[in-house]
């Protein structure tokens, strides 16, 4: 059985998103699925997640003021 999930999320970033998925053949909901089966099979995200330390941060922000 399949049940159906609503994400809320920008629709600016939806369609970056989708342009970028759409370019690689690919809509919203199967990258959706794939994130999801990766979860699942790997048992962690299936992308690495990093937290900025302040430091870089504020040089990043330095670097976009110029």
């Amino acid at each position: 059985m399949m049940k159906s999930t609503t994400i809320r999320m920008d629709d600016d970033l939806k369609k970056e998103a989708s342009a970028k998925l759409d370019a690689l053949g690919l809509n919203f909901n199967t990258y959706v699925v794939m994130a999801t089966k990766q979860l699942v099979a790997q048992n962690r995200i299936p992308f690495d997640l990093v937290v900025p330390d302040a430091q870089s941060e504020d040089e990043g922000k330095r670097e976009e003021a110029c």
